[in-house]
């Protein structure tokens, strides 16, 4: 999952690591609001990704 904002990966963009059984039904959309917690961790391309232990999607 790839978040426009934060400055975790790169300035104003998060990638974010989401595990299969948090996952929600379906992707968020553009205008939905996204957040996670937990460690972050190197990606395989070297990024800054966040390893999410929790992960919620709010849709307006």
């Amino acid at each position: 999952m790839i978040a426009i904002g934060g400055d975790v990966t790169t300035p104003g963009i998060t990638v974010f690591d989401v595990r299969r059984t948090l996952r929600p039904r379906r992707d968020p959309v553009k205008g939905e609001y996204v957040t996670g917690a937990g460690p972050v961790f190197r990606g395989s391309l070297r990024q800054r990704q966040i390893q999410v232990d929790v992960f919620r999607v709010w849709r307006p």
